[in-house]
């Protein structure tokens, strides 16, 4: 399970299965909130389906330049 909140200017992904807290900046708070229902509760990483990474990078487009958004979906397969 995933909680996300924001708390004194910083957004805060919290996994709740392992006791992971990440803070993040706004494009992936933004992408976790997307993705989460997609892909639901997973106890080890999972591969994005592309439908839903599309999805996803054309909903962040609408707010987030396309440059921010490309680059964080890179980072995120390395």
């Amino acid at each position: 399970m995933i909680h996300q909140y924001k708390n004194n200017g910083y957004n805060i992904v919290m996994d709740i299965a392992s006791g992971s807290v990440h803070v993040v900046d706004d494009v992936v708070y933004d992408a976790v909130a997307l993705l989460e229902p997609v892909i639901g509760e997973v106890m080890s990483p999972v591969q994005i389906p592309e439908t839903a990474r599309k999805n996803a990078e054309a909903e962040l487009s609408k707010t987030y330049p396309a440059e921010d958004v490309k680059e964080h979906w890179m980072r995120s397969r390395s």
